[in-house]
């Protein structure tokens, strides 16, 4: 059973790209700050291997619609960062003036992992939105996958993320290698839930093993928002989830 959870001191949400292909990380932490009353801290990054690859004499862009090549230099990718940051720092901008929450915003060039999760101190919720293969790809998904060590910190991610997520979200808790007191424990405590305004159903559990492989198959065939507390899982899986949203659109929010 795991111990008292922390409250949350910031929300932080980690961007790699415009608005347009991470809007929905966007608007979760900004709902996530919002109804928590928390202060948003964003930090725009720009990504180094994107940088790096720029910078080799071989590298070209082709286009997914047109056909044909041309140059993929550093400076061009200067200028697409420098207008993706503005625009992401806009949009947080606009919200914290409707929503009346707290913000700051930074740029720095890194790895998102690094940036992101690794920054983060006990205490706080970070919310991912990496750079998407496909554009607007992120607005299809209605479904919600949570993952936790136990029940009551599945139970906790679920309640805190509740308020988020559009009405009639699918949700799915995934707590491995739990026993059935650990699946009543998340279905009792989310049936208020599915009479709240925002209808969000009880969660399906899941208690299968957790491996890579089956993470990358439920990610590929659902892209959903994942929610994940690292407490008493493996310590290089969340590695793992940055790894996945790096080929694939998706949200990753990670609990306290």
């Amino acid at each position: 059973m795991a111990g008292p959870l922390p409250s949350p001191r910031f929300v932080r949400l980690a961007i790699a790209a415009a608005p347009d292909r991470t809007r929905r990380a966007i608007q979760t932490a900004v709902r996530l700050a919002a109804s928590l009353e928390r202060e948003l801290a964003v930090t725009f990054v720009r990504d180094e291997d994107l940088l790096r690859a720029a910078a080799l004499p071989c590298t070209v862009e082709v286009g997914m619609f047109a056909g044909g090549t041309r140059p993929f230099e550093v400076p061009d990718v200067d200028r697409l960062l420098r207008r993706e940051a503005a625009a992401v720092e806009h949009m947080i901008a606009r919200a914290a003036h409707d929503l009346g929450f707290a913000w700051t915003f930074s740029v720095a060039q890194g790895r998102m992992f690094d940036l992101s999760i690794l920054r983060a101190d006990a205490g706080e919720i970070v919310v991912v939105g990496d750079r998407a293969i496909e554009p607007g790809a992120e607005t299809a998904t209605a479904r919600v996958l949570v993952l936790a060590a136990d029940g009551t910190t599945a139970l906790h991610g679920i309640r805190s993320i509740a308020r988020t997520i559009d009405p009639g979200t699918r949700i799915t808790a995934w707590i491995p290698g739990a026993g059935q007191e650990a699946v009543r424990l998340v279905q009792s405590g989310t049936t208020d839930l599915a009479r709240s305004p925002a209808r969000t159903p009880v969660p399906l559990v899941r208690t299968d093993p957790l491996s890579p492989e089956a993470l990358r198959r439920v990610m590929r065939e659902v892209r959903p928002t994942l929610v994940v507390s690292p407490r008493g899982l493996a310590g290089d899986i969340v590695a793992e989830f940055m790894a996945i949203l790096k080929r694939q659109p998706g949200t990753l929010v990670v609990m306290p």
